[in-house]
């Protein structure tokens, strides 16, 4: 039990903390790309508003100042420090060499020019021909067909549901993810008792998970020493699904797709292995993920942005992503998932190659420095503190071809580490364990679900309409 006093001054200090990010993160938005607005917009807001929480947090870690006070102090010095600085309204300045820095994503109903909903309705008919539109008014935000929206939004609500049946019962028995249990809440708990980021936990001798990327553990911390207790963990994964929501609809946005996406996005989000893993408990599969098609939304918007600007009418013409804060903010939510998870760095690399190929010509060293700087510093503390404690930012690496690196000897082994290509063509090993593994992942029709993913990214890699979508199907 709680008492009522301290019920109200971590409910206080919560709003405090949430209250005064949201204010920085729209904020800093408003000053990088002044002209994003709607889906986008809040999109990149979420991520600077999470990147200023991890930001905070291991600043106070490292000084063994990782206090509940702290955190919320230096939350309401930032606000009130960006609000002193922006407190005159400034006129929005046009980038420089028309690139497309802070220019408007393209939405679907205002004819591809990136204009505002409300300045595209305004226009006449025929002038909306003219600039490329469709004579016919939007039927509903964003030109969202209205029965369109009423079944993406009962989607997304199917699946909030099924989640929330996982977390009712952790909230009637507490958390009883094993992972949750095995590291991750430990993780948490100890950073918020020893009010520091830099002491290690040793859960086991097998694994060397006490060298794993912790933003996703920093978070429960910060949960843990606002309350006192691990109530906001079996939420924050909630968090995460809106998130991962909230990008699929970015992605699918420039191209009047958005409910598509979404829907498609809630398909894999419905699958068995995380409705009953990632709700109730402290995993980070999903923040990861999220955070992964946040950036990848973040740039197909950033391109739409800039080939309105550029007046592409045609994917002939040498459109390219523009060099400035869309390339940061991506590369930001690339960061974090890197910092999350360790799977998250191949996707992180793919990434990486896209943007420095689609970045124009004479400008591919100025765009790697716009991703590159951001996404280290979102995800680069805790592999610096590897490197610092093992000598080895990936510990688990312990070859490097014929270079041996630094790591830890284990006390004991686990079974024999075999990649799933050496069984790929071992038919007892589909027939027992992968084909039933992926029945109870997927669903009975994960043969098609499987299958759908791989032709689409194909038929976009062969056929996509723009660069970046093929770049982002590879």
């Amino acid at each position: 039990m709680v008492s009522v006093t301290s019920y109200l001054l971590s409910a206080a200090a919560l709003t405090a903390l949430i209250a005064s990010l949201a204010f920085s993160a729209v904020r800093l938005r408003k000053l990088t790309l002044p002209t994003w607005q709607g889906a986008p917009a809040h999109l990149a807001d979420t991520i600077v508003g999470v990147s200023l929480l991890i930001w905070l947090s291991e600043l106070l870690g490292l000084l063994n100042l990782l206090y509940a006070w702290s955190l919320v102090l230096s939350t309401l010095l930032l606000a009130g420090a960006l609000a002193w600085r922006t407190r005159a309204p400034t006129k929005p300045a046009s980038p420089a060499g028309g690139v497309g820095v802070g220019s408007t994503p393209p939405c679907e109903g205002c004819g591809g020019q990136g204009l505002a909903p409300d300045s595209e309705t305004s226009l006449r008919p025929e002038q909306r021909v003219a600039q490329g539109g469709d004579p016919t008014p939007a039927t509903g935000p964003a030109g969202q067909n209205a029965w369109s929206l009423v079944i993406t939004t009962a989607v997304v609500a199917v699946v909030f549901a099924h989640w929330g049946l996982t977390a009712k019962s952790a909230l009637d028995r507490g958390v009883f993810n094993f992972d949750s249990l095995w590291y991750h809440l430990p993780f948490a708990v100890e950073m918020a008792h020893s009010h520091s980021v830099t002491g290690l936990q040793y859960p086991e001798t097998v694994y060397v998970n006490w060298a794993f990327p912790q933003n996703s553990e920093l978070l429960h911390a910060v949960g843990i020493l606002l309350t006192h207790r691990d109530t906001l963990s079996l939420f924050l994964n909630f968090g995460w699904l809106a998130l991962a929501f909230l990008a699929a609809w970015c992605v699918g946005r420039p191209y009047g797709r958005g409910h598509l996406t979404t829907i498609a996005a809630a398909i894999v989000l419905e699958c068995h292995t995380l409705v009953v893993r990632e709700p109730g408990a402290a995993k980070n599969d999903l923040m990861a993920a999220a955070l992964l098609l946040a950036a990848i939304a973040i740039l197909v918007n950033a391109w739409a942005a800039g080939r309105e600007r550029q007046g592409g009418g045609d994917d002939s013409e040498p459109l390219s992503l523009p060099v400035g804060w869309p390339l940061a903010v991506a590369g930001l939510a690339t960061g974090l998932a890197a910092g999350t998870k360790y799977t998250a760095l191949a996707m992180a690399a793919a990434l990486t190659v896209a943007v420095i190929a689609l970045a124009p010509t004479g400008r591919r060293r100025a765009a790697a420095a716009w991703w590159f700087l951001p996404a280290l510093a979102a995800g680069g503390f805790w592999y610096l503190r590897n490197l610092v404690v093992a000598g080895n930012p990936l510990p688990e690496v312990a070859h490097l071809g014929p270079i041996s690196l630094p790591h830890p000897e284990r006390l004991q082994s686990a079974r024999p580490e075999f990649s799933i290509v050496h069984y790929a063509t071992d038919t007892a090993v589909w027939r027992h364990y992968f084909a039933p593994g992926l029945h109870q992942a997927l669903g009975l029709l994960w043969p098609l679900v499987a299958a759908g993913a791989i032709v689409a990214a194909l038929f976009m890699l062969l056929r996509g309409r723009d660069r970046v979508l093929r770049w982002m199907s590879a």
